[in-house]
């Protein structure tokens, strides 16, 4: 429920008051519902639930759609972790997902629907690969219709859709979902652990996402699973959406913002995240076909990537323009085949990336734009730090007037009587450097920098080359560290 601020009494403080009017639900208080199936295993209560236990109403609700049903805007809800995982195979009359299921969501910042796992708790949704009675796959969670959602602390498993799905035939506003688990899910096609379709406004954050998987035959050996990977965080023209602070591990593309959204709102920003063993690239951009729309805006920074195929792919040579202000800074790369690959593209910006062992293709490939007018270009390339990299960029790729820049020396003087038609800026790497950035440790996966790094303070602005060392922290925090996760995120947060 609201939390409400005390001493803020005068016309003075009224913009404080009201900012302290947000819901917190960090803990339950009078006028919250609970979902406690151990409770009505252990009572045998039959009847009307509301949704509260006998010391405030009547009965706490036995299944997790009783209380998506009922909560108000305004409300918090919170369910109760179980000796078995709630199973709950259910599905909305229209609707093509079953799975529990907001059919409303909040009214605005002050009066949103949060859902959570209890505190100290994480409730665990399994659905065991199971579908519903009439063969629909099943999601942890589907946003039918509603706005202002918030769903918390979960582990949701084994799903046959996405772990947690938006609908796809409508725009949800100012959905979040954090500090959750989600982890192998199934599905035909287009499965992620978070799918964001016409989601706009949306948050991802704290999140630690794995295996998701699409049903087709293949010999997975990264995992043994007899199917193929699919996506992180997936989505149909999502708008000004920001993923943050996750894990992603174990799928084909990290985050895939499949086509922008139609409107030309701001493409995903994907920022302080931690992937490895991504089995196609970790950062999609576009790959619609003829006629998508282009993107705007998209950032990807201080993101660790490491045992991945790619690092950011913006394919848009068949969009209907141009797309346009890519920013790609402080990212830390570690045995990555390839880092950002491009299709007409301008405005980019490319800077303060740390980049080790890119290869054996180029750490940056430009293809070929499509037709005139489309084109590629950068407004910037800069204090980017190049290791055991053996060929730095690829310019005008499937194309005549392809080059190839092997040497940090021949990559400064690309914008110099060029051969290639991508628009450069009139210097390049300035103050890039190839030297060895002289991590903490490789074999433990620690890859901030030691002191006396080059990459210290050799930034833009006199920042650290990387993703870390410039007081941000790149992952999940404490609460959703556990031993499988220790060993696979940096422990740094400096």
């Amino acid at each position: 429920m609201k939390i409400l601020c005390r001493g803020a009494i005068t016309w003075a403080f009224m913009l404080m008051a009201l900012n302290c009017l947000a819901q917190d639900c960090s803990l339950p208080e009078h006028g919250d519902l609970f979902v406690d199936k151990d409770w009505h295993s252990e009572n045998n209560f039959v009847g009307e639930m509301d949704g509260k236990y006998p010391e405030t109403g009547v009965a706490p609700f036995r299944t997790i759609q009783q209380m998506l049903d009922a909560i108000q805007p305004g409300q918090c809800g919170f369910v109760r972790a179980s000796e078995e995982p709630y199973i709950e195979l259910g599905k909305k009359p229209g609707e093509a997902v079953a799975g529990n299921t907001f059919m409303h969501g909040g009214e605005s910042e002050e009066a949103r629907v949060i859902v959570s796992g209890y505190p100290g708790e994480r409730p665990v949704i399994d659905i065991q690969r199971q579908q519903d009675g009439a063969g629909h796959g099943v999601a942890g969670f589907l946003v039918a219709r509603g706005n202002y959602i918030t769903i918390r602390n979960f582990e949701i498993r084994n799903t046959t859709s996405s772990g947690i799905m938006m609908h796809h035939a409508n725009t949800n506003e100012y959905i979040t979902v954090e500090n959750c688990h989600i982890h192998h899910s199934y599905g035909v096609d287009n499965i992620a652990g978070v799918r964001l379709d016409w989601c706009i406004n949306c948050l991802v954050r704290n999140n630690v996402i794995h295996d998701t998987y699409k049903i087709a035959s293949s010999d997975n050996v990264t995992t043994g699973e007899p199917v193929m990977f699919h996506s992180g965080v997936h989505g149909y023209r999502p708008g000004n959406t920001v993923i943050e602070h996750n894990l992603i591990y174990n799928v084909k593309k990290g985050v895939y913002q499949k086509e922008p959204h139609p409107d030309g709102l701001k493409s995903n920003v994907v920022r302080y995240n931690i992937f490895h063993d991504i089995d196609e690239v970790v950062f999609m951009l576009g790959n619609m076909g003829a006629g998508m729309t282009p993107s705007y805006g998209a950032e990807f920074h201080h993101n660790l990537l490491y045992n991945t195929e790619g690092g950011v792919t913006a394919s848009f040579y068949e969009a209907n323009g141009t797309s346009t202000g890519l920013k790609v800074y402080n990212n830390t790369a570690v045995n990555v085949k390839t880092f950002l690959g491009m299709s007409n593209v301008v405005g980019v910006s490319l800077y303060n990336n740390l980049f080790y062992e890119i290869g054996p293709y180029p750490a940056l490939m430009v293809e070929r734009p499509g037709d005139a007018p489309r084109k590629n270009g950068f407004d910037e390339i800069d204090y980017n730090l190049y290791y055991n990299t053996p060929v730095l960029s690829y310019l005008d790729r499937s194309l005549s007037t392809d080059q190839r820049f092997s040497t940090l020396s021949d990559w400064k003087l690309a914008a110099v009587d060029p051969v290639h038609t991508v628009e450069l800026p009139s210097k390049i790497e300035q103050h890039g450097v190839y030297a060895d950035p002289k991590f903490v440790s490789l074999t433990d996966r620690i890859f901030t920098p030691l002191s006396g790094s080059p990459a210290i303070a050799a930034g833009k602005g006199g920042s650290t080359i990387g993703a870390y060392g410039n007081g941000v922290r790149i992952g999940p925090d404490s609460t959703m560290v556990d031993e499988k996760i220790v060993k696979m995120r940096s422990p740094s947060i400096n």
